[in-house]
């Protein structure tokens, strides 16, 4: 797992968590020199780049893991399982914290996208 610019796995809603990355790169073309590196020696794996929501989007990592504790526990009571338990938990998030997790997801995506077109590039180069 290669963090870009972080030390810790991110998550999604907040920026930091209790784990930590093998890697961290700087800049897209650390990413792209890790992967190429990882391939060049024979890895058929996938490299795994965990991006954190961008600063002002992010949620204090306490905040979101006592609500997700809160949608683990509403579901369970609710009996929600199954194909219906992640569409059940996101909805409780968005309700819980008034559209902060939604927000928070839709910016990860964003930036996601710009990292990854960014690693792109210089993997071209």
């Amino acid at each position: 797992m290669v963090g870009y610019q972080t030390d810790q796995f991110p998550a999604f809603f907040a920026r930091e968590s209790d784990l930590s990355v093998d890697f961290r790169a700087e800049s897209p073309g650390e990413v792209a020199a890790l992967a190429l590196a990882h391939w060049g020696l024979g890895m058929e794996s996938a490299v795994l780049v965990g991006v954190p929501v961008p600063e002002d989007a992010a949620l204090p990592p306490e905040d979101v893991e006592q609500t997700i504790q809160r949608a683990v526990e509403s579901a369970e009571q609710a009996g929600v399982r199954g194909k219906a338990l992640t569409p059940y938990l996101l909805e409780h998030l968005i309700q819980a914290t008034g559209g902060r997790t939604l927000e928070a997801n839709l910016a990860l995506l964003r930036r996601n996208a710009e990292v990854a077109a960014q690693v792109a590039v210089e993997m071209a180069r």
